[in-house]
């Protein structure tokens, strides 16, 4: 090998290993950086222009389009836009107003002002699912007492599988848009019936719940009371959901049915499966009072007469009770022809009852007598009524509109003012398709 060719081969690896050192040392982008700063500076000025930012497309928002936007009738779309029409969104369209769920409407059509009560319903059923539906009832300012210019809707709001066993029990906190669900699988779900959220579930249970009770200062939910199958009362505090006290309401071997809770919050009546009665204090947190029926009652809850006496009534068999609650004697006794499986009180001293005759009769707890009465309600028996109270500015409350569900998964809605007619209409309706166990609703503030 000639001289020059080693000296020629050394000079070229040593210019390599250089290379490779300058290499390491420099950052990752600069060598292409230096290249367009000397591109630049030999372009002069013209390099400086920037390029106006264009406008987001109307369809899809992305920035990365180049070229210029263009407005026409199908509205501000972009040349890429122009020949073929977004992928799944059809046709441009003026963008829509957000529908209001359950927040209150703030000017009616024509420019007059309306009113709207937003209202929920939760129902259970053996299939272990829970339904929520949110039902709007707008009112215009134009209509005269005589003339009722209401439309309702009753739509789903959510569905979730919620228990691993049949729902038991489900209530709902008075315009608090909170709703607590029990089932065969010992435990208490939570759910915020605006946002249609699960808020977690309460596992201290022991046993399958069968009654739930909300106990509420106003809008304000303070308590929540749960009855269970082992005849424990378990007492939460509503705000966090702690557990404050479990009582003994019955023993062990027999079975809470249903539940009810004072006004005052002081009291509670539970009902056994094998006909016991008891009275719970919840400020001293235990039991006051028990004894026996002669018949096992299968519900139970607190009302009021036209006079504002404080009442509660019990549904045994075919039998609806009217009782004192000072001393609990027997004012009225109401027969239904057939078995009572739901009740619920309304403000004006009615109480309206369903059961296994399909229908809904309004009794009058004054007088212990019907006063109206829906045939053929429903086609197979009635498992829940629920009252919807919607209070006025006047302070007025008023009770027109009530809810029930029957076995066979249907939910109606009726007014009570169109009762008295042949054959009333229900206002609205919705099918679960399934075997709904209990019903629960509430006037969201």
């Amino acid at each position: 090998m000639a001289p020059g060719a080693a000296s020629s081969g050394r000079a070229g690896e040593v210019a390599r290993k250089r290379s490779r050192r300058g290499w390491q040392d420099r950052r990752p982008g600069t060598r292409s950086r230096e290249r367009r700063r000397s591109a630049s500076a030999s372009q002069g000025p013209r390099a400086e222009i920037r390029r106006r930012p264009l406008p987001p497309c109307a369809r899809c928002e992305r920035v990365k389009i180049r070229a210029a936007p263009t407005v026409g009738a199908e509205g501000p779309t972009s040349r890429r836009h122009k020949a073929t029409p977004h992928p799944g969104r059809g046709p441009w369209s003026p963008p829509k107003p957000f529908p209001p769920l359950l927040s209150p409407l703030l000017t009616g059509g024509g420019g007059a002002r309306a009113s709207l009560a937003a209202m929920a319903l939760v129902a259970g059923s053996y299939e272990r699912f829970i339904w929520g539906f949110s039902l709007k009832e707008v009112t215009s300012a134009a209509a005269t007492a005589d003339s009722s210019s209401e439309t309702l809707t009753l739509k789903p709001k959510f569905s979730y599988a919620a228990h691993t066993g049949p729902v038991r029990c489900v209530a709902a906190a008075a315009r608090a848009g909170l709703a607590a669900t029990g089932g065969a699988d010992d435990s208490i779900h939570l759910y915020d019936l605006p946002t249609a959220a699960d808020l977690g579930k309460l596992l201290e249970p022991s046993a399958a719940v069968s009654a739930l009770a909300f106990y509420s200062r106003g809008p304000v939910p303070r308590n929540l009371l749960a009855a269970c199958d082992d005849g424990s009362l378990h007492l939460y505090d509503a705000d966090g959901f702690t557990l404050l006290s479990t009582l003994r309401a019955f023993p062990r071997h027999e079975a809470a049915e249903a539940l009810a809770v004072h006004a005052s919050g002081r009291v509670a009546l539970a009902v056994g499966r094998a006909g016991a009665l008891a009275m719970l204090n919840l400020v001293r947190g235990r039991r006051s009072f028990a004894c026996r029926l002669e018949r096992p009652a299968s519900a139970v809850a607190y009302a009021e007469d036209r006079d504002g006496g404080d009442r509660f009534v019990m549904a045994a068999e075919e039998k609806v009770t009217l009782h004192d609650s000072e001393d609990a004697r027997i004012i009225h006794e109401m027969d239904c022809g057939k078995r009572v499986l739901a009740l619920a009180p309304a403000k004006n001293g009615i109480l309206y009852t369903g059961g296994e005759d399909r229908c809904i009769t309004a009794w009058d707890l004054s007088s212990g007598k019907a006063s109206s009465r829906i045939e053929g309600a429903h086609a197979t028996r009635v498992k829940g009524v629920v009252v919807f109270d919607s209070q006025k500015k006047g302070g007025s409350v008023l009770s027109n509109l009530i809810a029930s569900a029957s076995s066979d998964g249907v939910i109606r809605i009726w007014d009570i003012r169109t009762i008295g007619n042949a054959k009333p209409t229900p206002l609205a309706e919705a099918n679960t398709k399934a075997r709904i166990t209990c019903l629960a609703g509430t006037t969201l503030k």
